[in-house]
């Protein structure tokens, strides 16, 4: 048995293919849409991937004297014209010359299930059998097709009112079918093999999944870890060697821009963000500890008056820090606001939180935030959002300048791929997580080990 696997374009490819190189003789074993080439799974293109086999034997005993064309009966609408045009350049005929099969008549029973019927140079249908084998053949997509269809021709028994000549009983026969189907059943289960990941790989795509890592991104991770796992010779990976590489892929998404926080020679620090992600009160931890740690002279400017006790919130904090307070209803009140507090070491910026998707207010926001000093903006998300949103959200105050992200109520969600979509998305570093309403107590920064660690589900208590 002669087997040959063609990686083509379209079908008709294909059959001119195995026609030039297996002959006429050549059955269709299985076909399947691939994906070949590209860069990290990226810009691959698709084709179609056929293995054909043909039988030597079968050529050699055929008649010297030329074969009729082989007629086929009409093919049901459902056939694809991929079928089609497999179908019919099978010579049927050939093959069951070859094994004996009486092909003078067929059952009622295959006329009704298959699509397909071939038949004899003298017209008459072909043998239950084999245009069972041939129907199957031909239509690969349907499960369980290449073991069934051998199994449907070896225990097919023509009946005594159909059979006219002597049953044949020949050993050589016998055995090519066994062959066959053994060969069948190989390549079966080692497509079936080859298209599921092993157990520990899919272990980790699950659990990427469930901490809402983007699936774009999860096939890239996953791609390198193939990669990487086909070049150290390792067909059957632990669970710590997956765990492994797939830790050294987060660390380089997560190392790659790295931790920001407020820099020494800033001037003015700027909040934006949706409404209710925590901003005011992340300013106000960030203020104490400026003030706590740094020694240095803080003030505020809160142009968040469209909430309600948002500004007597501020003020509060102000007071217990006694640092100044300016509220800015327009760029001309912030630019006085600014010269008030010129001799101050640092002044913090919160905005108000509206509609995102309002583009006045983005527009409206980006005038406020122009300033002549060195300045930082912080984009504020809160974990309980979900990534759509997020994403969505970074998406839009993108127009304006962002330097950094800025996570709040890191305490409140058990997933963080949602950071790592964002980061590996749109390259702006990460500064600080915050994780409660105590001032100053619930923030830190963000800690790149420990957080790659809560991504892959260890134990991160300190």
């Amino acid at each position: 048995m002669r087997v040959k696997r063609y990686i083509v374009d379209t079908m008709p490819e294909a059959m001119k293919k195995i026609r030039e190189e297996l002959g006429k003789d050549a059955v269709i074993l299985n076909q399947k849409e691939v994906r070949v080439g590209g860069f990290l799974g990226l810009f691959s293109q698709k084709k179609i991937e056929v293995v054909a086999a043909v039988d030597p034997s079968i050529q050699q005993s055929k008649p010297r004297q030329q074969q009729a064309p082989v007629a086929t009966t009409p093919v049901r609408t459902q056939t694809t014209a991929m079928t089609q045009s497999a179908a019919t350049t099978l010579n049927v005929a050939g093959a069951n010359a070859a094994y004996g099969i009486n092909t003078n008549t067929r059952t009622e029973a295959t006329a009704q299930t298959n699509p397909v019927i071939a038949t004899t140079d003298a017209g008459k249908p072909a043998s239950t059998a084999t245009a069972a084998a041939v129907a199957v053949a031909t239509e690969p997509d349907k499960q369980g097709t290449l073991v069934d269809a051998v199994n449907a021709s070896d225990k097919s028994q023509p009946s005594k009112e159909t059979v006219e000549e002597p049953k044949r009983t020949d050993e050589s026969v016998l055995s090519e079918l066994r062959q066959m189907k053994e060969m069948m059943l190989k390549l079966s289960t080692a497509s079936r093999e080859q298209n599921q990941d092993h157990e520990n790989i899919q272990k980790m795509i699950e659990h990427l999944e469930n901490q809402e890592f983007d699936s774009v991104l999860i096939e890239e991770i996953i791609l390198h870890v193939k990669n990487q796992l086909e070049q150290s010779g390792i067909a059957d990976p632990d669970e710590e060697t997956v765990r492994s590489l797939v830790r050294e892929q987060l660390e380089k998404i997560v190392y790659s821009n790295g931790v920001m926080t407020i820099a020494p020679e800033t001037k003015i620090v700027h909040f934006v963000g949706p409404t209710g992600v925590g901003k005011t009160t992340t300013i106000a931890k960030l203020a104490a500890l400026q003030v706590l740690e740094n020694k240095r002279k803080v003030g505020f400017i809160t142009a968040d008056t469209y909430r309600i006790a948002a500004v007597e919130q501020l003020r509060t904090y102000a007071s217990i820090l006694n640092a100044p307070i300016e509220v800015a209803m327009s760029p001309q009140d912030l630019a006085r606001a600014y010269e008030s507090m010129k001799d101050l070491d640092i002044i913090f910026m919160d905005t108000a939180g509206r509609n995102f998707r309002n583009e006045m207010y983005v527009s409206e926001l980006n005038t406020m935030l122009n300033s002549s000093e060195h300045s930082e903006t912080y984009l504020v998300l809160s974990m309980t959002m979900k990534y759509k949103d997020m994403k969505a959200i970074t998406e839009n105050f993108s127009r304006i300048r962002i330097d950094r992200l800025l996570f709040s109520k890191i305490d409140e969600s058990a997933s963080y791929g949602a950071i790592v979509n964002l980061i590996h998305q749109f390259s702006i570093p990460l500064s600080y997580f915050t994780f409660g309403q105590q001032v100053p107590n619930d923030i830190e920064v963000v800690k790149e080990d420990r957080f790659v660690g809560q991504l892959m589900g260890e134990d991160t208590n300190e």
